[in-house]
């Protein structure tokens, strides 16, 4: 549920929607985004509750499952798309299960993004421990 205005997103995240370059309403361009649609232009692109480019800064590279290194994915760091929404206004917990319950959890194909988990403790998480 979108907890800044209490509605809930229209769409979550609807791969016919989320495809680059198609029906994109906000334009995503520059060397990364074109080589993303020309290596695999069915990688699915997660969009926030908000601006369709919230989530863009949480995406650290381009990953491979295996078995299928010829549709390479978006990686999401999952520290960055908990901080993202917390920046927003969005409360800790609401953002975990936000994340975990629309993203996370989400599979649309094979052009479903990879989320990555820090192995170590993300500076975010730790600053917001002390603060407890």
């Amino acid at each position: 549920m979108n907890k800044q205005n209490g509605d809930s997103p229209d769409v979550i995240c609807d791969a016919s929607i989320y495809q680059f370059p198609k029906k994109i309403n906000e334009p995503r361009t520059g060397p990364f985004w074109e080589d993303l649609a020309e290596i695999n232009p069915e990688a699915v692109i997660f969009d926030g509750p908000g601006p369709a480019d919230l989530f863009d800064n949480c995406i650290i590279g381009i990953g491979s499952r295996i078995g299928g290194p010829e549709n390479p994915v978006l990686v999401y760091d999952e520290d960055k798309m908990v901080e993202t929404l917390f920046d927003a206004g969005w409360d800790y917990d609401d953002a975990i299960e936000y994340l975990y319950y629309n993203t996370f959890g989400a599979y649309l194909g094979e052009g479903t993004p990879m989320i990555l988990k820090s192995r170590y403790e993300s500076p975010f998480e730790m600053s917001r421990l002390n603060l407890e």
